[in-house]
């Protein structure tokens, strides 16, 4: 690192970038030497560091400030040794902050605080008394995009990134009018000294190649490699009853759909109802062999040229799980922890406490306590002392009713909002490790790629447990995944969600409509986190036709993004249209496979309410045309009208099974086949009509005009 210190300036260089600072504590200038673009908002600039106290400590800032969570910003700045020492308004002390040049990225890692021994004198206390600390914080010029997630500000010249090796520290931003402020911002309840934040500023198209030295620098999970995969884009078939009797059925329907992943829920191999059992993780039945039938079911899928994904939920604490009963486990997630103010006997059915709780209006089937091994529920609180859980169920969920001393701690358990299944692990407990231990024994037989379900359920702060309860179960797993996709995310998560997240399941009657409104309004902004995300968890419907699927599909394939459709063998087998719809996921996981789609047709499928169709012509190859839904009297007929070689064409076919379709057209007026390019169907006429029968998908052209052949159809007569 080049360091020169010049008229009340500190400037700090590598070959990518120059950090001007000042010995007033204010960042002045950040270069990137690639675009030499001036990054920072000169204007209007900010201290480089900040710290929090919940109040001030020392006697007279104690006496002359009133009491309450203040802010201090850095006033003062001076470097020697590779370190930055800086000051702060209002108190006595001072920060340590290291700086190091690693060639393509600077850190700043806070080392320790300078207290002189006056700071404190006589005060027995943690010294100082810092709360929060904020390592870093630059106003970054705005610049076209902006992401949350990655701490990113870039354009298609030049990229700017704080970020963190640690979990434990938050990157954040701040939009204001003048520019974004970005910081990195570390807790004394998780860490500060040793918290770490990193700097990036790099030309837009290589930045990631930083990312991804930093990522192995830190021994991180390989977030830019993963985005990398030639499976990145691979939509995915999902499973949540595969066995070793039906497998070879699923892998036949993945390979006709053309799917080269498939995702398995943990129910396949675990028992389960609900979430009441997850954590257990105890084999069915239908794996007598536990991980050596896994190994034997995945032994197919990779015969089959597929490969196989875990999909689980690391975070929940099933209610009927051995860790819940007949003994509550310590470890869970509490939403408050109390004290009893009375002694309780085993059959009390009030129970008084120090503290109010401050969630008195949980839903009811969520008022639970852990008081020792034993679970109480409860009807009602009161809010004003004495403090008192009323209508209490002793020995709830079979756990063993005892008498409990004055004294003794008592929790509100943190019940999953998802159905009150389950609970949650505490994630500064080591039952999360556990849990962990379980899933990667499975993960190991073979898996590749990772669902993270039920992300959301940790400790607060969110933005640091959740990212934290997805690496103690990442980096278990051998080999790493290829991917990920999780249910939340934390800033920290980037390095492991290279596959963002998936979207639930929306009903055929808005289906359309839910694409517009959820994955394609995400998808932008994935990209601007460099990522792409899963389009959905499709459910295969009795109602579901080809062109419903087909406009979740090509919408995806405009971002280069993937969806999942999830296995339903009874509705698969039953469908009466599903070789259409089979072959046309197919030829979509194609044309995503050898990423044939060019700019122009990406743009014009990321455009919303727009349907398009892929055709594949006498030559075998793909035709991308926009298409219309031809408005028809009999809801069972299906058509949309595209343009094709200078004629009028539609797509037709019958939703529910096989009729005929009588157009006030001559035979002479049009050509009908089984694909755009086939042998001509013979028609026949009746009543001076066309007859068409319609069964699967079949393509007619005709000279008609564009109004005459939209009129044709909506006035058609049907006959079965």
């Amino acid at each position: 690192m080049n360091v020169r210190c010049v008229e009340n300036k500190i400037v700090l260089s590598n070959a990518f970038m120059q950090l001007t600072l000042g010995t007033d504590g204010k960042a002045h200038s950040l270069v990137c030497l690639q675009t030499g673009e001036e990054l920072l908002d000169t204007v209007h600039l900010m201290p480089l560091c900040s710290l929090t106290q919940e109040r001030f400590y020392d006697n007279e800032s104690k006496l002359m400030h009133t009491s309450r969570r203040t802010t201090l910003q850095s006033n003062s700045l001076c470097y020697a040794d590779g370190r930055l020492i800086v000051g702060f308004e209002e108190v006595r002390y001072e920060a340590v902050i290291t700086v190091e040049d690693k060639e393509q990225y600077f850190t700043f890692t806070l080392e320790k605080f300078l207290c002189p021994d006056t700071s404190f004198a006589g005060l027995y206390m943690p010294k100082p008394p810092v709360d929060e600390f904020c390592i870093l914080q630059l106003p970054v010029c705005r610049k076209k995009q902006f992401s949350t997630w990655m701490n990113l500000v870039s354009d298609e010249r030049t990229a700017v990134c704080l970020t963190t090796p640690d979990v434990l520290v938050r990157a954040e931003s701040q939009q204001k009018e003048e520019h974004i402020l970005l910081s990195a911002v570390a807790a004394r309840s998780l860490r500060l000294q040793g918290a770490t934040a990193a700097l990036f500023a790099d030309a837009n198209e290589t930045f990631l190649d930083r990312i991804d030295r930093f990522e192995k620098d830190y021994n991180l999970p390989l977030g830019v490699q993963s985005r990398r995969s030639e499976y990145i884009n691979a939509s995915v078939y999902w499973v949540h009853d595969a066995d070793l009797q039906n497998i070879d059925e699923h892998i036949a329907y993945a390979k006709k759909c053309g799917f080269r992943l498939m995702l398995f829920y943990y129910t396949c191999f675990f028992r389960e109802d609900g979430y009441f059992y997850n954590g257990d993780f105890d084999f069915k039945e239908d794996f007598p062999n536990g991980l050596a039938d896994v190994c034997s079911m995945l032994d197919k899928v990779y015969a089959a040229g597929i490969l196989p994904g875990f999909h689980f939920l690391q975070t929940h604490i099933g209610m009927k799980s051995r860790y819940m009963t007949p003994e509550a486990d310590h470890r869970i997630l509490h939403r408050q922890m109390l004290t009893l103010s009375k002694p309780v006997s085993a059959s009390d059915t009030e129970i008084y406490t120090d503290q109010f709780c401050f969630d008195p209006d949980l839903p009811q089937n969520c008022r639970l306590l852990r008081i020792g091994r034993e679970l109480i529920s409860y009807t009602d609180v009161s809010q004003e002392y004495p403090y008192c859980f009323r209508g209490c169920t002793r020995g709830f969920n079979g756990t063993k009713a005892v008498a409990h001393e004055a004294g003794t701690a008592a929790g509100v358990v943190w019940v999953s909002e998802f159905g009150a299944m389950s609970v949650y692990a505490d994630q500064r407990t080591d039952l999360p490790d556990e849990i962990a231990d379980k899933i990667a024994a499975v993960y190991n037989q073979g898996f590749r790629f990772i669902y993270f379900d039920g992300s959301e359920g940790t400790n607060p702060p969110f933005e640091n447990f959740i990212p934290l309860a997805q690496w103690r179960v990442y980096k278990k797993c051998n080999p790493a995944p290829l991917f990920c996709e999780g249910a939340a995310k934390g800033h920290f998560s980037w390095h492991m969600l290279s596959g963002g997240n998936a979207f639930d399941i929306f009903p055929t009657d808005i289906f359309k409509a839910m694409i517009d409104r959820y994955p394609l309004h995400e998808a932008p902004l994935m990209r601007q986190d460099r990522t792409r995300l899963n389009f959905g968890w499709w459910e295969f419907y009795a109602d579901t036709q080809t062109d419903t699927l087909e406009y979740g599909t090509s919408r995806a394939a405009g971002f280069d993004c993937p969806a999942t459709l999830r296995g339903n063998l009874q509705r698969f087998r039953t469908h009466p249209r599903m070789d259409d719809i089979a072959q046309m996921l197919s030829d979509w996981e194609d044309v995503r496979t050898r990423r044939l789609l060019t700019e122009e047709q990406k743009k014009a499928l990321q455009q919303a309410q727009s349907e398009h169709i892929l055709l594949k012509n006498s030559k075998n190859e793909y035709e991308l045309t926009a298409c219309e839904r031809l408005q028809t009297k009999d809801k069972n007929i299906s058509a949309f009208r595209f343009e094709r070689g200078g004629k009028q064409c539609a797509v037709v076919w019958h939703n529910t099974g096989t009729g005929e379709l009588l157009l006030a057209v001559s035979t002479d007026k049009l050509q009908y086949a089984d694909t755009p390019d086939g042998v001509p169907i013979e028609l026949a006429e009746r009543d001076s009509k066309v007859v068409l029968p319609v069964a699967g998908r079949r393509y007619l052209a005709t000279d008609l005009t564009e109004e005459e052949l939209i009129n044709s159809f909506n006035e058609p007569k049907i006959t079965r």
